[in-house]
């Protein structure tokens, strides 16, 4: 579901389409996954801007983070760098130059 789910899908949403509460998911997600669902979420936005810089290293990161759900392009960067290591614009750059070496 996480996976398919909208940007921005907030904890108390995936709760609700699951029919139960956000403190009961979020025990499930502690005793089945070990991590919260709010990180799960957090990560998975990451992951999609991730793979979307890949595809486009030129997208402008003040949109991506917008499609990805975050509010603010400063929140989105912090996440990114925090689950990829470097910031949005430094991994543009490295898929930039591995496309052009690929050409």
């Amino acid at each position: 579901m996480i996976a398919d789910a909208v940007p921005g899908t907030s904890v108390a949403a995936l709760a609700g389409a699951l029919g139960t509460t956000p403190r009961s998911l979020q025990r499930l997600f502690a005793d089945w996954v070990g991590v919260s669902p709010k990180w799960v979420l957090q990560r998975h936005r990451v992951h999609l801007a991730a793979e979307l810089l890949g595809r486009d290293p030129d997208l402008d990161l003040a949109g991506l983070a917008a499609a990805v759900g975050y509010y603010d392009q400063a929140h989105f960067t912090g996440d990114f760098v925090r689950a990829v290591g470097v910031p949005p614009g430094e991994y543009a750059r490295t898929c930039r130059r591995g496309a052009r070496q690929r050409a």
